[in-house]
């Protein structure tokens, strides 16, 4: 179930995630660090996932600065592959824990290389891309829908963001 505060974030992440990167780095270390928590700790209080997650988002996002474009690879694998499994879970695809696997790694992959060649285009997909797929998961509707909103709103993201980027460069 998503809280308020997560939908705020997300619908930061979707039109400003290219120009706070530091918040995008530790968004995402923030929403796999709570989905790893519930998946992987053993039945624990809500409240020790939520301290797990969002420490993984403090420390991502105060190494954020020195560390700029390694972490932006790090946040890219993990958005990449998050998402690559978002999106086949709203398809209506059931993974095992295996092709999960491969499937998150892979997508990390090449949203990492493309995070690296392509620094704030990748940002700026990537956190649209978050950002999107967080706010249909809050939708609650069935798979179908929630796949039409993220590409949607990703869409919409996307366009606000690269105006942004674009007057900047300017």
């Amino acid at each position: 179930q998503m809280t308020i505060a997560t939908l705020l974030l997300a619908v930061v992440l979707l039109f400003f995630g290219q120009r706070a990167y530091w918040l995008f780095v530790g968004a995402i270390g923030f929403v796999v660090g709570l989905s790893l928590a519930v998946k992987f700790l053993p039945p624990q209080p809500e409240w020790i996932a939520l301290v797990v997650a969002l420490l993984a988002g403090i420390v991502g996002a105060l190494l954020a600065v020195p560390f700029q474009r390694l972490l932006v690879a790090l946040a890219a694998f993990l958005a990449g592959g998050h998402f690559s499994l978002l999106l086949l879970a709203n398809l209506g695809h059931t993974l095992t824990n295996q092709s999960a696997i491969l499937i998150f790694i892979a997508a990390g992959i090449v949203s990492a290389i493309l995070a690296l060649a392509l620094l704030d285009w990748a940002l700026i997909i990537l956190s649209a891309l978050t950002g999107a797929a967080l706010i249909a998961q809050w939708a609650g509707t069935t798979p179908a829908y929630r796949t039409i909103i993220s590409l949607v709103l990703f869409a919409i993201g996307f366009a606000v963001q690269a105006s942004l980027f674009s007057r900047r460069r300017a």
